[in-house]
């Protein structure tokens, strides 16, 4: 008898919803979406506080079970020291600050309802702080360092490495990109200054072609200060080998990463930000200039030579090194940099070709000089 009235429910129910899901299917308006959100994902309606109430409550989330231990043993921890308290008072002589302290100039009522509701108060700002500040920081170390940090260093560092020093790097090469990963350590105020005179190798072949500021020394840079290092690195300065076909033999992914980025986001400069964001980029990676500029020099036997690759090749001795044009525009957010840094480190690179043509733009040169930085 109990199973056929269970089946007559059943069904009973099963029409009823069935008529009522076709019901606002001929009205156009579609089924309603379940407690969970818009089909179970948690989107549209699912987004909303009732919504979300009801995902903290759903059976088996495996979070209300530890709650209640929670409260359960903070309510054992108030009945503990109420215990103790009373046997302090009743045998111990107080100051009589503590008549004030522990209310009680109220109502025994009124004195328990407001320490019941500054400890629900102080318990809930509490447990939402603390748990925030974890899941931010697991979020950050699964996404950057897929979980390898001690959760203990990433808070360290989360909370302490963006008040430390400021710092400018200005440089290139190798050697730049080593100074950057150690410095990344101690601070997130790190700007790092490149050139942008480079015309060899892939660099050099995307200028010609497309008439933008080389993003090479921008590329190693961004992969020496990138959160993910060990992987963006080798992404980065991966190089497509010979017979790759297409015009990419020689050209590194991350110098191609950018130069698609400043299309998609409609500059150079936002390129750099746009990429330094989606990438988790600690620090700043600067331009001296957003002026397609070359590196020109007069060697000791007189002769001028044009192109940063040129000079290098050259291997004679530089007596004389420019700019052209000769005075081009500093890129602004550069200048500020310089300005307010604690600490300006010129090198490693290359002299004539990695520090010298930043020391060039007359703008840089005089912020560098005026520096009140070490």
């Amino acid at each position: 008898m109990e199973s056929i009235l269970q089946r007559l429910s059943y069904r009973f129910h099963f029409r009823r919803h069935y008529s009522g899901v076709m019901f606002r299917l001929r009205r156009g308006n579609g089924p309603k979406p379940d407690r969970l959100g818009e089909n179970g994902s948690g989107g549209g309606s699912g987004s909303r506080p009732e919504w979300q109430l009801r995902k903290w409550l759903a059976p088996g989330i495996g979070i209300k079970r530890w709650f209640v231990l929670l409260l359960f043993g903070m309510a054992l921890l108030g009945l503990g020291v109420s215990f103790l308290a009373r046997e302090l008072y009743l045998t111990v002589t107080l100051p009589d600050a503590f008549y004030y302290i522990t209310l009680q100039f109220l109502p025994y009522a009124v004195r328990g309802a407001v320490l019941i509701g500054l400890a629900i108060l102080c318990v809930g700002v509490g447990i939402g702080k603390f748990t925030s500040g974890m899941v931010v920081a697991a979020r950050s170390s699964d996404s950057r360092t897929g979980g390898e940090e001690p959760l203990v260093d990433l808070l360290h560092r989360q909370r302490f490495a963006g008040r430390g020093i400021r710092i400018v790097c200005m440089g290139g090469g190798t050697g730049h990109s080593v100074l950057l990963r150690g410095l990344k350590a101690y601070t997130d105020n790190l700007s790092a200054v490149v050139s942008v005179a480079d015309d060899g190798g892939s660099s050099g072949r995307l200028r010609r072609d497309l008439g933008i500021i080389p993003p090479g020394d921008l590329r190693n840079c961004i992969a020496a200060l990138a959160e993910t290092e060990p992987l963006m690195t080798r992404l980065f300065q991966y190089r497509f080998p010979e017979g790759s076909g297409n015009g990419l033999e020689g050209h590194s992914f991350g110098n191609l990463f950018i130069v698609a980025m400043s299309d998609v986001a409609g500059s150079m400069e936002e390129a750099i930000h746009e990429t330094g964001r989606v990438i988790a980029v600690r620090g700043k990676i600067l331009p001296s200039t957003l002026e397609n500029i070359r590196l020109a020099a007069v060697t000791a036997d007189g002769e001028r030579i044009r192109g940063e690759s040129s000079i290098t090749e050259a291997g004679q001795r530089i007596a004389q090194l420019n700019l052209e044009p000769q005075h081009p525009p500093a890129y602004p957010e550069t200048l500020n940099a310089i300005r307010n840094a604690d600490l300006i480190v010129v090198g490693p690179g290359s002299l004539f070709t990695s520090v010298l043509p930043n020391l060039l733009v007359p703008d840089l040169r005089i912020a560098f000089q005026e520096s009140a930085a070490m």
